[in-house]
């Protein structure tokens, strides 16, 4: 699908679109791609743009790229080379990485982002199979289901976990108060980042917080990781619980 985006691009819906390529580059693209990126449009598209110049930090210095969507900037080398730059951002207001790559006749495989090493607070209930702590020479370990596919997830995006436990041992429900309790209050609170565990998705419980696709379903349950994502808020990882979909299916 070929977007102008100083022709409307803000009506259409980019979710619909596998691949968008933007064919122009001016002052509306800028502030349209602005717009489109504060409102979380660029992810699940990748999105290909033509550069004529090197500038494209100063011409993206406002565009939120995650890094769950791809965004590739091409420009010509030579007559049968094309440069092209995988851009992304580990957090909203960090420098953009880049990853540079030559196409001639085969298309290079973009690696899957790199967190840098950024540290997500993460709020857990200790529950046999799902979460367990384990201390072995004073080191606590995740265990159980969600400890493993975790621990798994840090190696393979490089990032760390600071685990909060919940004093109450509860997942989540909303007090007379109007308050929240357990996990659920962990993140309303901005005291967490994530929750990964096993939620039953709700109504109520959508209103206040982020939940990623299901993952698993059983008779019972809709399990999801739960993640509350600001985007107000500096310095927040751009839907990182996201990615464990990619990793576990």
């Amino acid at each position: 699908m070929l977007l102008n985006l100083s022709e409307g691009i803000r009506e259409l819906c980019p979710y619909s679109a596998r691949l968008a390529v933007v064919t122009t580059k001016g002052n509306n693209t800028k502030r349209d791609l602005t717009q489109i990126s504060a409102q979380k449009g660029l992810v699940g598209t990748t999105w290909l743009m033509f550069l004529q110049s090197e500038d494209f930090d100063n011409f993206l210095d406002e565009v939120d790229v995650p890094f769950n969507c791809r965004f590739l900037l091409a420009k010509r080398r030579e007559e049968a080379l094309v440069e092209v730059t995988q851009v992304y951002r580990v957090m909203q207001n960090h420098p953009l990485v880049q990853h540079n790559y030559i196409l001639s006749e085969t298309m290079p495989e973009f690696p899957g982002p790199d967190l840098q090493g950024v540290v997500l607070r993460a709020a857990f209930v200790n529950c046999t199979f799902i979460w367990e702590t384990i201390n072995t020479n004073n080191d606590v370990q995740m265990e159980g289901f969600m400890g493993k596919v975790w621990t798994y997830l840090e190696a393979l995006m490089n990032f760390t976990t600071v685990y909060y436990t919940t004093p109450d041992s509860a997942w989540g429900s909303k007090e007379e108060s109007g308050d929240w309790n357990g996990m659920i209050g962990h993140l309303t609170r901005g005291e967490v980042d994530v929750a990964p565990n096993l939620f039953m998705m709700t109504e109520e419980r959508n209103e206040v917080v982020d939940f990623t696709h299901p993952f698993m379903i059983t008779k019972y349950v809709e399990n999801v990781v739960v993640g509350k994502l600001d985007s107000t808020s500096p310095g927040k990882p751009h839907l990182v619980v996201s990615k464990m979909l990619e990793a576990t299916n």
